[in-house]
């Protein structure tokens, strides 16, 4: 079992640390260590903050310890700045001498090694350093997170019976949203609107934008004055999830499990939809696998293709999926608005739906089960 020491103040924290899939363990700067961690978002060399002056450098001679960098909540693309300034910190560290390329591990949560090592190569070659060979590990991040938290207690889980979904459920979806500003929720929401449809579900919107700055980028789907009453009606969090105002961002934890229990399937509007955006399973998705809930997934194109090239299944076999191939965001946001349309319209084989959705929580468990044995093996 690994012993890993965080990076001084802020260049660490243990909550962006995959070490605890891992099952390591935490010592400050008074123990020894296996792993020293860095992990904190920054756009500049770790080695060119303050903090960094207080890491006992001499340690890393022994080729028994090891850094790790870990960047686990988004994927990093080659034009990122974290990832430039890592592939700096990184060349810094090997010709200072201060260790090797082989003591140097880099975690990645949202992207599998092939894209990151390609992302590393342009990053080193944009930033004009040597390209070292270091050891990339990938896991699924958010989907790991999940399981986890219910492992820990953190959450609770939906829980009902085939019975129920018959006759007690009352609401149709669940289509909870924070950046409205995105083509994914604020779009989408009124498209549904337009079908007459959000009010048999339990939907949110954070309306922390202004109506004027709105507006303009819906302005083809609906008039002002009928955006304007649409706005003033938005319902909030209707789980009372611990919103950041500052950093618009829902937390994602934790949340009212039985809102799973009063709708029969989830409308997920994934982080990532435009089509140049690539392709990531965020706690929006994972949320509704683990509590074994049927989801619409409005993201990017093929999203659903590539979750069932991971072992999901999906429900093509139930409502139509075809807006999973169309590349035209607009007209994918409206046919997934003609699907919950179809739903409404159309009865569903609902057991079968919930047949597909165990299948999946089962899945979900078994690629935890993988994370955590290929992140203990290497930590």
């Amino acid at each position: 079992m690994s012993t890993i020491q965080l990076a001084p103040s802020t260049l660490a924290y243990k909550f962006e640390s995959p070490g605890k899939y891992g099952l390591a363990n935490y010592v400050d700067a008074n123990h020894d260590f296996s792993l020293l961690e860095f992990n904190a978002y920054k756009d500049q060399p770790y080695h060119l903050y303050p903090e960094f002056k207080h890491i006992q450098l001499r340690k890393l001679k022994n080729l028994k310890r090891r850094i790790m960098i870990s960047h686990i909540r988004e994927r990093l693309n080659y034009n990122s700045k974290i990832l430039r300034a890592h592939a700096v910190f990184i060349d810094w560290l090997i010709q200072s001498e201060i260790c090797t390329a082989q003591q140097i591990i880099y975690v990645v949560g949202c992207q599998d090694e092939f894209d990151f090592q390609d992302a590393y190569r342009q990053a080193c070659h944009t930033e004009n350093v040597f390209r070292h060979r270091i050891k990339v590990i990938a896991y699924p991040h958010f989907e790991t997170d999940a399981v986890y938290r219910f492992y820990q207690g953190e959450i609770n889980l939906a829980n009902k019976n085939f019975d129920e979904l018959q006759n007690f459920v009352k609401h149709d979806f669940l289509f909870l949203n924070a950046k409205i500003q995105k083509l994914n929720r604020l779009n989408l929401a009124l498209r549904i609107n337009n079908h007459n449809l959000l009010k048999y579900g339990i939907w949110s919107l954070n309306t922390s934008h202004e109506v004027q700055d709105l507006y303009p980028k819906v302005s083809h789907i609906i008039s002002k004055y009928n955006f304007e009453q649409f706005y003033s009606k938005i319902p909030h969090s209707p789980d009372n999830i611990e919103y950041d105002g500052e950093a618009d961002h829902y937390l994602g934890y934790p949340f009212d499990h039985t809102l799973y229990e009063k709708t029969k399937y989830s409308i997920v509007a994934e982080t990532h939809v435009d089509n140049n955006d690539a392709f990531m399973i965020t706690e929006k998705t994972a949320r509704a696998i683990i509590n074994k809930h049927p989801f619409i997934i409005a993201s990017t194109p093929r999203f659903l293709e590539k979750l069932q090239s991971r072992g999901y299944e999906t429900f093509g076999s139930l409502w139509p999926e075809e807006y999973d191939r169309e590349f035209d965001n607009e007209k994918r946001m409206q046919m997934i608005a003609d699907t919950v349309k179809f739903i409404y319209n159309n009865p569903i084989d609902w057991v079968r739906a919930y047949n597909i959705s165990q299948n999946n929580y089962t899945r979900l468990q078994r690629r935890y089960d993988d994370a955590v044995k290929k992140l203990s093996q290497t930590l």
